[in-house]
């Protein structure tokens, strides 16, 4: 027969010899012997700690169960001192494994980053005590998905935006549904989203994970790849679409959408000044652009200016709000003492909502007349010393 009750702490007084390091001189927990049948509880740790040469900064300690896969940790960052006596609250959940709990570490730093650590062995050694027992009735058993439906199982990104809602109920014997994620993946398997519902643990919980699907979507079949429910207890299971189509429950959104496969296209570009003088400070240079897409709109510029000997290189970047035609600048800083002579726009980036890009290069850049110099004077940088 169990007796649970709430026991005076065990506290063994012991001195631990380590010159420079931490030493734990007393430890012990109350109760020693918890019931997690109808909630959660807790169990105190008590402890004393002393160093000989810096301060006790931190403590931490552990428990683990039976099968040693489930931990339950307690830590607390200490005010520093050469003597600290202390404790920390570790909660046990409801519905967790049940039996023989033992403490499986100790762990305590000092202020000169020296640490100290005990396994079980090692704390049974010292003669802490170990052993907890929890009485539990265990949950062992995952939830179970009950109904899955969507809100629409065809939807039309060509002009906006729109949402899909993945409805569902689930159901678990004990501790409670505490979280249900939807995955999905794109006709391409490009695009993989998953939204994930935190619940407060419920033997049967109802709700709805909601996607978003942007203007111009890849069009096609989307597909619910997997469904993963968690209880309370941290019992999972994983239903892929092979698991759902067999229960009656959909699997395939169908989403109609105009292709946006074009690159934006920079359509003006310069920047100034474009004679700089690094030798006393830093120097800015502002880039200009213009930028047109003919779908989902601009959202990302940057350029790349590139030094004489090619060792060095400053950007200008920018990001924006999709548009089809942005005009916008970006700054490029020199920093003090840059390399002398002609650098040169490397390259171009550009980026629309959909993932598009487009990098022209130095020669695309002249040949559409745009221009790709900066001269950048350094009295200090030896390449322009006399000899």
């Amino acid at each position: 027969m169990n007796r649970i009750g709430t026991l005076a702490p065990l506290m063994i007084a012991l001195s631990i010899p380590g010159s420079g390091q931490p030493n734990l001189t007393a430890f012990g927990f109350t109760p020693n012997s918890i019931d997690t049948t109808k909630g959660a509880a807790n169990v105190t740790v008590s402890f004393t700690a002393t160093d000989r040469t810096s301060a006790i900064v931190y403590f931490e300690t552990s428990f683990v169960d039976a099968s040693g896969g489930r931990f339950q940790r307690g830590s607390k960052t200490l005010m520093p001192a050469q003597s600290v006596s202390s404790f920390v609250t570790i909660p046990f959940p409801a519905f967790g494994p049940g039996g023989a709990w033992t403490v499986a570490s100790i762990f305590l730093i000092d202020q000169a980053g020296n640490s100290t650590k005990f396994d079980t062995t090692a704390i049974g050694e010292h003669g802490f005590p170990t052993a907890l027992h929890v009485l539990s009735p265990a949950d062992t058993v995952p939830p179970t998905l009950t109904s899955l439906s969507l809100s629409s199982n065809s939807i039309d990104t060509t002009l906006a935006a729109a949402r899909v809602a993945v409805n569902f109920t689930a159901s678990d014997d004990k501790s409670g549904v505490a979280t249900v994620q939807v995955n999905l993946a794109s006709p391409s398997g490009v695009s993989s989203p998953n939204a994930t519902v935190r619940l407060e643990p419920a033997l049967t919980a109802t709700g709805a994970a909601s996607f978003s699907f942007p203007r111009f979507s890849e069009e096609g079949t989307w597909t619910v790849t997997s469904v993963y429910l968690e209880d309370a207890a941290g019992n999972t299971q994983i239903l892929k679409t092979s698991d759902l189509a067999p229960r009656g429950f959909p699997t395939a959104i169908y989403i109609t959408s105009k292709k946006d496969t074009q690159a934006p296209v920079l359509t003006r570009f310069s920047f100034t000044p474009t004679s700089i003088d690094t030798k006393g400070e830093a120097v800015t240079v502002l880039v200009s652009f213009q930028l047109t897409d003919d779908l989902s709109g601009a959202t990302t510029f940057q350029a790349g200016f590139l030094s004489p000997s090619g060792a060095n290189r400053v950007h200008a970047s920018a990001v924006f709000e999709a548009n089809v035609s942005v005009t916008g600048t970006a700054k490029v800083v020199f920093p003090r003492g840059s390399e002398s002579g002609t650098w040169t726009v490397s390259s171009v980036f550009i980026a629309d909502a959909t993932g598009n890009t487009s990098m022209p290069d130095t020669a695309d850049l002249v040949r559409r007349g745009f221009p790709t110099q900066v001269i950048v004077t350094n009295d200090n940088d030896p390449a322009h010393k006399l000899p």
